[in-house]
């Protein structure tokens, strides 16, 4: 009897260690999925090319030259 409960106990341990493998290799490969996601997830109003400097117009949401009397700015 001894016997079998030592064999059930290192196919557990066997078991348990895989589990562990299965679980580690899975969150690797969603955490390489979102970065994938991240670098495709471009949008085309980032690469307009219209105005690529200047400050960020909080009001409209877009870049523009600062000379928005009614817009609010981020002077740094």
């Amino acid at each position: 009897m001894t016997e079998s409960t030592s064999k059930d106990r290192k196919l557990g341990s066997v078991l348990k260690a895989c589990r562990h493998l299965m679980v580690s290799v899975l969150l690797m490969l969603l955490g390489a999925g979102r970065e994938l996601f991240a670098l495709l997830n471009t949008s085309d109003e980032d690469n307009s090319g219209e105005i690529s400097s200047g400050s960020i117009n909080y009001r409209t949401g877009e870049r523009d030259d600062g000379t928005d009397p009614y817009g609010w700015y981020d002077h740094r």
